[in-house]
């Protein structure tokens, strides 16, 4: 990864700040000035959240704030109840252990697309369970940004080369402690800490 100069981002952002109000210019800078945007894979990245420079999702997110369209620019989909881990602070928690078809998530993440919606977060659960995963990133590109939040479970580095061809932008892996007792204790179950390791280095 390469960073990105300043002379760069002003030449590619510039023409997006053009007409926007100066509250909307301030807000920008404020909110982007502690990041640290690189270049990866012909892109500019500035986090791991925001849709990378050039892409249709960037050009959606920036229309969405620019013009203050009510719309959301970021939808989380759960595409799995299933999970190895019981952590109590589970978004999914109890409720119904029902999980979609890969048909039935194809279908709105087309009417998702049709929203106008910037970015998909994909979520559970854990969603390295499905075994479809890869055609349900794929099927977001080049409408959406995704980010995939998982625990580490069942991460190979076939599967993370699967998931870099599906064309995923982002994956954020969920650490709740460096003491490896308490990394267990918290996901309810032994070797926790050993997956982690081995998912955050593989991705």
């Amino acid at each position: 990864m390469k960073k990105v100069n300043k002379r760069t981002l002003i030449k590619q952002f510039y023409p997006y700040m053009q007409g926007t109000s100066l509250r909307l210019k301030w807000f920008s800078l404020l909110k982007f000035r502690n990041e640290r945007p690189h270049w990866f894979n012909n892109q500019i990245r500035i986090n791991s959240a925001f849709p990378p420079y050039p892409s249709q999702p960037f050009d959606r997110i920036v229309d969405i704030i620019k013009n203050q369209k009510r719309l959301p620019h970021t939808i989380d989909f759960a595409v799995t109840s299933m999970c190895p881990y019981h952590c109590p602070h589970c978004s999914y928690g109890k409720r119904k252990k029902e999980d979609l078809s890969t048909n039935e998530i194809l279908t709105l993440i087309e009417e998702i697309k049709d929203l106008g919606t910037a970015i998909l977060g994909i979520t559970g659960g854990e969603p390295m369970i499905r075994s479809d995963l890869e055609k349900i990133v794929s099927a977001c590109s080049p409408e959406l940004s995704t980010i995939l939040y998982t625990t580490g479970f069942n991460v190979s580095k076939k599967r993370a080369k699967e998931l870099y061809d599906a064309h995923i932008d982002s994956i954020i892996i969920g650490i709740d402690s460096t003491d490896t007792k308490i990394q267990d204790q918290v996901r309810g179950g032994e070797g926790v800490t050993g997956t982690r390791n081995t998912s955050t280095t593989t991705m």
